[in-house]
């Protein structure tokens, strides 16, 4: 699509489905948080599980518009997931939730088991924005009832710290990592791709090593999971070097051929790299923390500061997943109202503390009122 058909299929869900409440199953962190970001304009309310087992105890608690099912997990696969969810008793008067396969695998018959599992549809990875909306407007139910309007920031123009902008001008410079799909993904948002590309080098630098020992010691299933969650969140953030690695890594774990000396090698050389370029600003700056040592914030405006604790504390009421990323598109805001207390709501939602954040948002309205 058109970046142009694209905003206006992102609108056609904000204006039709807000309020539409969604299960997003993914055990990846990386893979979850550009989900929520791809999600975060458009008013639903989001709820995520880390493995099938969770996905499955919210699904016989609450009721939800549609379920995106991330295939491999642990505990319990998105397809075990599915049947348990399948057989669940079904509620009076509502039809069936939508279920989507979030696989990276795009083979027919990993497409069969999905369907003969009771999903209906699914969606590749890397997501891609459009892939996903399309989906969405095609399986979300009509009618959902309007949550209040509250102006959407333009996800592009979120205020990027110099750290960030410095990380994307070196990682362009690299011919291992596109940053331009990367970005595409998280629709524009500067702060977030970068956010996560620290997030995958922290969560995953020692990824090879690992993976040298589960297959030293014939692990091959330990070895294949760990190789596809890499290739996914890889593939999701354009690291294009460390997903062809991991997903050839996968390959030979799954069929026991060649040897995984080199590829573990060259592996562990392009995390290595891209490390070092995500760590040559060692301040870290461009994290999402404004704490009493940051430079001065301009004040908000009186509509700006009643917008944005407005609408998280709306999201926190629902417990919406998607205020973590709202929290990030408003930072400039509420670091305006408050540095210290601002820095305390991230960390908040970071640890899904939501009962935490809407503490500390009390007291931002009360810091908020006290300025005007």
């Amino acid at each position: 699509l058109s970046a142009a058909s694209l905003a206006s299929l992102e609108l056609e869900l904000r204006e039709r489905y807000r309020g539409a409440r969604i299960l997003l199953a993914e055990d990846n962190p990386v893979n979850r948080e550009v989900a929520l970001s791809l999600m975060a304009d458009l008013g639903f309310a989001i709820d995520c599980a880390e493995d099938g087992r969770r996905a499955l105890a919210l699904a016989s608690e609450r009721s939800y518009d549609l379920i995106l099912m991330d295939m491999q997990m642990p505990q319990m696969d998105g397809v075990a997931a599915t049947r348990a969810i399948r057989s669940l008793p079904a509620r009076p008067g509502a039809p069936a939730v939508p279920i989507i396969a979030l696989t990276a695998n795009a083979f027919d018959e990993d497409r069969e088991r999905c369907l003969a599992a009771g999903m209906n549809g699914h969606v590749a990875k890397p997501v891609e924005p459009a892939t996903l909306f399309s989906a969405l407007r095609r399986w979300l139910p009509e009618g959902r009832r309007p949550a209040s309007a509250v102006a959407q920031p333009d996800p592009a123009a979120v205020a990027a710290a110099p750290a960030d902008l410095a990380l994307l001008e070196r990682l362009r410079l690299c011919s291992g990592v596109d940053v331009a799909a990367g970005l595409h993904r998280v629709r524009g948002r500067v702060p977030a791709y970068a956010r996560l590309l620290r997030m995958f080098v922290d969560g995953h630098a020692a990824d090879a090593g690992l993976l040298r020992d589960y297959l030293a010691r014939r692990e091959s299933e330990s070895a294949q999971r760990l190789a596809h969650t890499l290739k996914g969140a890889a593939g999701m953030l354009g690291a294009l070097d460390v997903q062809r690695l991991a997903a050839r890594l996968e390959g030979l774990a799954s069929n026991g051929e060649g040897s995984p000396e080199t590829m573990l090698a060259e592996l562990d050389a392009a995390m290595q790299a891209l490390a070092g370029l995500v760590a040559a600003d060692a301040s870290r700056t461009g994290d999402p923390v404004v704490g009493d040592g940051a430079r001065a914030v301009a004040a908000p405006s009186a509509q700006e500061a009643s917008a944005a604790l407005a609408e998280v504390g709306a999201l926190l009421a629902e417990d919406n997943a998607a205020v973590n990323q709202r929290c990030r598109d408003y930072l400039p805001v509420l670091a305006g109202i408050d540095r210290r207390l601002a820095d305390r709501l991230l960390q908040d939602v970071d640890a899904f503390d939501y009962i935490g954040a809407q503490r500390t948002l009390t007291a931002l309205r009360q810091r908020n009122t006290g300025s005007e």
